[in-house]
């Protein structure tokens, strides 16, 4: 059985170009063959026009390979940006870094519905904010089939970003373009307390996030897994997005990896795992992601 390509995000933040290299041969030296273009790297490609050929030569001489990309989020990137004046170059600045991440050789998009409007702009509907994110998707998505990349539409903890609503746009282009990016934090996040106990979340998750009215989803991997095309894995306690490595936190991996190992789209594993802000080395995180996905010990 051909095992699923398993990719890891380098770095979190802006760091110094130069530091590149030896980020990623620190990954390769420990078995990594898979990069992911982050939403920091992936913004760099608007910002300055050379960066892609760098990053490209960087990741060549390193002995990784560009597999998967994370689009740039918030205000002004996200499906559903309500800022009229910015949503036509938004547009075509998602076009041109997919297709550079295509020219790379990448296979996934990975994109969010967005929060920003839900959590600052409570005078816009979550219908209007569906209909943003579907106006959005009409512009991308002949630009993915033409680059031959898969948009990847995320699942998060907001309203605006719950698993029913990634699942209604999949399901309204129906396509083989456009799927789930399985984040298993954020599931992890949004599902009900195994000892059937209420959840503590906090203020502002209840009544930003969710205006009040917070919805909990227990079958958020059941509801997605035909959909799923690539997946982030990382660990928390339930009450927060942590991003910690997998075996820190609550979820059950014992339980969720075969499931998600069985969706029939799968391309790609990512690892999201705060690398930096837990301080785990590099061999570490290789070493923990390789036997959840791979069963290694």
């Amino acid at each position: 059985m051909k095992q699923i390509p398993l990719s890891y995000i380098p770095c979190g933040k802006i760091i110094p170009e130069e530091w590149l290299g030896n980020i990623f041969r620190e990954f390769a030296d420990n078995g990594a063959e898979y990069i992911v273009i982050n939403e920091v790297l992936s913004a760099l490609f608007i910002e300055n026009p050379r960066f892609y050929s760098n990053l490209e030569r960087i990741a060549r001489k390193s002995g990784v390979t560009m597999f998967e990309v994370h689009a740039p989020f918030g205000e002004c990137w996200d499906l559903n940006c309500s800022v009229k004046a910015r949503r036509s170059q938004m547009w075509e600045e998602h076009i041109r870094i997919m297709n550079y991440c295509a020219e790379a050789g990448c296979k996934t998009y990975v994109i969010h519905i967005g929060a920003w409007d839900c959590i600052f702009r409570p005078e816009i509907s979550i219908d209007t904010m569906r209909e943003l994110a579907l106006e959005t998707l009409e512009h991308l998505l002949p630009a993915a089939e033409k680059a031959g990349i898969i948009i990847a539409v995320e699942n998060s903890f907001e309203m605006s970003n719950s698993p029913d609503e990634v699942l209604w746009l999949i399901k309204h282009f129906n396509s083989p373009f456009i799927g789930c990016c399985f984040d298993t934090g954020h599931a992890n996040y949004m599902a009900p307390a195994k000892d059937g106990k209420p959840k503590i979340y906090s203020k502002s998750q209840v009544e930003l996030a969710w205006r009040g009215n917070l919805i909990e989803e227990p079958a958020a991997l059941d509801k997605l897994l035909p959909h799923i095309v690539t997946c982030h894995i990382h660990d928390n306690n339930g009450l927060g997005d942590d991003h910690n490595l997998p075996g820190r936190g609550t979820i059950d991996w014992a339980d969720m990896m075969p499931k998600l190992l069985s969706a029939p789209r799968l391309v790609s594993c990512q690892s999201e795992v705060g690398l930096f802000r837990y301080d785990i080395s590099v061999k570490e995180l290789c070493s923990t992601m390789t036997g959840l996905v791979y069963g290694n010990k």
